[in-house]
């Protein structure tokens, strides 16, 4: 039976780039230290990684649960990042804010670009304003406010 849901896990372009983003400009707790690669193929190919790709990774914390992220030594060519939201394996990560213009006015002083402006919608489920933009890594993420 399963009992919740632990994690979401992100491959990165640059651990530390991507921990001074979701920490320092987001707000969220980083974990652990960014410490040493591990090389371990075995651990590696119970990831579904391939070929030779030491990684490292941290833990960073949200209100909502953790975000596992890595960055790998080889990383594939492809990058998902890349493509269109409406493309198959397409993800993105949405945060519930208390203010949804406050955190797009914070976010445009570090030089954040949105995909267009926060757009107020009528639910099932109720109202709710929501704005999409990127990381550094191009992963696309979402800010949610619910009346």
């Amino acid at each position: 039976m399963i009992k919740g849901f632990d994690h979401v896990g992100i491959t990165v372009r640059n651990l530390e780039e991507s921990v001074r983003f979701y920490c320092d400009i987001l707000g969220f707790q980083l974990l652990n230290p960014i410490g040493d690669r591990c090389c371990d193929p075995e651990e590696l190919a119970c990831m579904g990684v391939e070929g030779k790709a030491g990684y490292r990774c941290v833990l960073i914390k949200t209100p909502a649960g953790l975000i596992e992220m890595f960055d790998y030594d080889h990383p594939s060519e492809g990058r998902v990042a890349d493509l269109p939201s409406n493309s198959i394996g397409k993800l993105h990560l949405a945060f519930t804010v208390e203010n949804v213009d406050e955190e797009v006015e914070k976010l445009k002083a570090h030089g954040i670009r949105f995909y267009g402006e926060p757009r107020m919608d009528v639910l099932d489920t109720g109202k709710i304003k929501w704005v999409y933009f990127r990381d550094p890594n191009g992963i696309t993420l979402e800010f949610v406010q619910r009346f």
